[in-house]
């Protein structure tokens, strides 16, 4: 709830960012251990407030660069009822396709959220994601996009501590998702 209220206050604070709401589907869980692969459908994707701030805009007003956050109010969730969520700093740039249409970037650190990634004692990690957005109007516009987190834990964080005489090595947590943005101009 800090998150919300700070990236609230952020926006009304510098007044010349884009607030957005999105929600990701099709959200997978990839799991890498020694080289083998698994993944799992998650049955739910997140739900995700952000903020972002223009820091560039190059003189046709085509380029365009911005720093922000971003916070899932509602993790991703599988079937047993195991949460995942993240916070994300990024930097995004635009390129703005035609009058209303542009296509985005974006690269970052993504934090766990949530209580269910404490416990794998994961660390922070990348993200990364790209899309196309599509301007409604002045002040509104709409996005779609493909988002990607990936972290590492111990492995011995999730076979347990009888293990922990053993050098495991590191799990490689990539999540993904299909996202799908309303956004509003401030």
């Amino acid at each position: 709830m800090k998150i919300i209220i700070s990236i609230i206050m952020l926006s009304v604070t510098f007044c010349a960012g884009t607030v957005y709401m999105s929600y990701g589907s099709e959200a997978v869980a990839n799991l890498t251990y020694e080289g083998s692969t698994d993944d799992t459908d998650m049955d739910t994707g997140p739900i995700t407030l952000g903020f972002s701030y223009p820091v560039y805009m190059d003189a046709a007003g085509k380029i365009k660069g911005s720093v922000g956050a971003s916070y899932d109010v509602a993790p991703m969730e599988d079937t047993d009822g195991i949460e995942i969520g993240f916070m994300t700093i990024f930097g995004q740039a635009s390129y703005a396709l035609s009058e209303g249409l542009s296509s985005w970037a974006s690269v970052g650190i993504c934090m766990p959220s949530t209580d269910d990634l404490d416990d794998l004692e994961a660390e922070s990690g990348t993200h990364i994601g790209v899309g196309v957005r599509y301007a409604i109007n002045n002040q509104m516009s709409t996005s779609i996009g493909y988002s990607s987190n990936s972290v590492e834990s111990p492995a011995s964080a999730l076979f347990g501590d009888y293990y922990d005489f053993l050098d495991l090595g590191n799990l490689e947590w990539e999540f993904t998702t299909i996202t799908v943005s309303f956004e509003y101009n401030l």
